[in-house]
């Protein structure tokens, strides 16, 4: 984790020289050259301008997920705003917030860059993206880390965290996506079980191929999450091998992407249940709805199966059980 660790401070450290070097170059420019900002030609590129006023970076600001109601008001002193930002690593995920909206500046000074230099203009929404790409593989690089040096949550730990929730949990749902890019095809496979192992429920759905891998993630779960309003569960356990997604519906914040359109619909929709929870687990240990959604890529109908299910089937979900067992 130190090492991960310290690659984020560094991106802090960065974000600070580039608001000194920002203010350097405005005092410097003054009088000489255009000052105006290349970005939007409409204002005198200050600090304030380059990273929240520019149209662009409105832009970019609304489809960042982590929200900082009640500091913009701050928003005209960089160095006030950055103050009030710093004082809220009190509250929940306080830490990560703000070494996320750290990224996010410094992306934004990359993107200001890339066009001021290369004319290569950054679309507002992949600024976003790039970083919680970039915090989704920081906080994997710490984790293992952790892990390896044994500092953080061992396997052990994680284990115990989830034979906690399925204790806590009445029904367990299992997700996955799959796509056929010769094919341009994709599907989601769901399966609901006890949390004893029992099948309730299983689900193959084609979906149309033009959404990115963490997209359909998303969309396998939002549909789970119908698929279990549907049958009348109370308490439910989310269960996917796509981290990122997993990670960002935990992480909470908000924005405009398509993926935090979905992520909004996934914790609107939990708020039906009594409980909800989503957890990470290993691809090994979720390979029955991995089969169901490579088997919905060939469907042109959803297929469900209830109370009566194919021998393949009975094969997976048994040694998914058994897999999951061998860990609790």
């Amino acid at each position: 984790m130190q090492e991960a660790r310290k690659t984020m401070c560094k991106k802090n450290i960065r974000v600070m020289q580039l608001v000194k070097l920002l203010g350097s170059q405005v005092a410097t420019r003054t009088g000489k050259g255009d000052p105006l900002c290349k970005c939007c030609g409409e204002e005198p590129e200050t600090t304030e301008h380059a990273l929240f006023h520019c149209k662009s970076r409105v832009l970019a600001w609304a489809t960042f997920p982590v929200s900082w109601d009640g500091i913009e008001e701050h928003n005209w002193n960089f160095w006030k705003w950055w103050e009030h930002m710093q004082g809220a690593r009190a509250r929940e995920d306080g830490n990560k917030h703000i070494e996320i909206t750290a990224n996010f500046l410094w992306q934004i000074w990359k993107a200001r860059n890339g066009w001021n230099f290369n004319q290569d203009l950054k679309g507002s929404d992949l600024i976003s993206k790039k970083t919680m790409e970039e915090w989704i593989e920081f906080d994997e690089a710490g984790r293992n880390s952790e892990v390896t040096n044994g500092t953080g949550p061992q396997p052990e730990d994680r284990q115990s965290m989830l034979a906690g929730l399925m204790e806590q949990h009445v029904s367990i749902m299992y997700t996955d996506a799959g796509m056929n890019q010769t094919r341009m095809k994709a599907g989601i496979g769901i399966i609901a079980k006890t949390n004893n192992g029992r099948i309730l429920t299983t689900w193959s759905i084609p979906q149309p191929r033009g959404r990115d891998a963490a997209e359909l993630e998303a969309i396998a779960i939002r549909t789970a999450l119908s698929k279990a309003i549907e049958e009348d569960m109370t308490s439910l356990l989310i269960l996917s091998d796509c981290k990122a997604v997993v990670d960002r519906i935990n992480l909470g914040g908000h924005g405009l992407t398509s993926l935090d359109m979905l992520i909004e619909d996934i914790k609107q929709l939990s708020l039906s249940f009594w409980k909800c929870s989503f957890f990470h687990i290993r691809r090994e240990l979720n390979l029955c709805s991995h089969r169901l959604a490579k088997f919905a890529v060939n469907l042109v109908h959803e297929t469900r199966w209830k109370q009566s299910f194919p021998v393949w089937l009975n094969k997976e979900a048994h040694n998914d059980f058994l897999a999951v067992a061998s860990l609790l």
